[in-house]
């Protein structure tokens, strides 16, 4: 499945350009990358937790969590290669790593089901505790350091810009943007009054052109992870 997968993702739309399709995994590896390929892997992970026994129940909110996150993950690829000089598959996975902390509690979860008895106590520790759990597991496995910051920072809407757009403000543009993209007035404030996002120099109408032109590449993006 994970090859099939990857086969997919060599030959999505965005990727493809004018070179033939990719009919074995070594031609597949070389042309997405290997941070693609961590990040499809990773997502591959997911869907395997989907069916175990520590999210029965919780199947759901499961769905939802790895709809989103491939959502941010190929939103980070587009707006880095549209944007920035960050390395579109860099930003692709450290889009798909920042919901690592709530996979991570969502999985322990299932050892508390009281805790999903109050819905709002379940959020108020996601929020609270993300984050931290996310930069504790990415150091635990090594991730590089560029990555782990982009995500600790990610929700540090008072972060002042420094140099050219980094990793960090293209996670948190497009944790931004997939939070709010129905909600055009709230998501041209923050993109006006977030320092770190006002410095991309777009409004409401910037982003939905934006995603409109793309949409057909972030089908792709997020089909192969999600």
């Amino acid at each position: 499945v994970l090859a099939a997968r990857l086969l997919k993702l060599a030959n999505s739309v965005a990727r493809l350009g004018t070179s033939r399709p990719a009919t074995d995994l070594r031609t597949a590896v070389s042309r997405v990358g290997l941070n693609a390929v961590r990040s499809l892997t990773n997502a591959h992970e997911v869907w395997i937790l989907g069916k175990s026994e520590a999210v029965r129940g919780l199947e759901k909110r499961l769905e939802v969590l790895a709809r989103q996150t491939g959502q941010v993950a190929s939103l980070c690829h587009v707006v880095a290669g549209k944007y920035t000089r960050v390395p579109p598959d860099v930003a692709m996975l450290a889009g798909l790593l920042h919901s690592s902390g709530r996979l991570y509690l969502l999985a322990r979860a299932g050892n508390h089901r009281g805790l999903f008895a109050d819905a709002t106590a379940y959020r108020n520790v996601e929020r609270d505790w993300h984050l931290s759990v996310a930069v504790a597991l990415l150091e635990n496995w090594k991730v590089p350091d560029e990555i782990v910051r982009a995500i600790a920072d990610c929700e540090d809407v008072a972060r002042e810009p420094r140099g050219t757009p980094s990793l960090s403000d293209v996670v948190m543009l497009a944790v931004t943007i997939a939070r709010h993209v129905h909600e055009p007035a709230v998501l041209e404030t923050n993109l006006r009054e977030v320092k770190c996002l006002a410095r991309f120099g777009l409004d409401a109408r910037a982003v939905a052109e934006m995603l409109e032109a793309s949409k057909n590449e972030l089908a792709q993006l997020e089909a192969a992870l999600a």
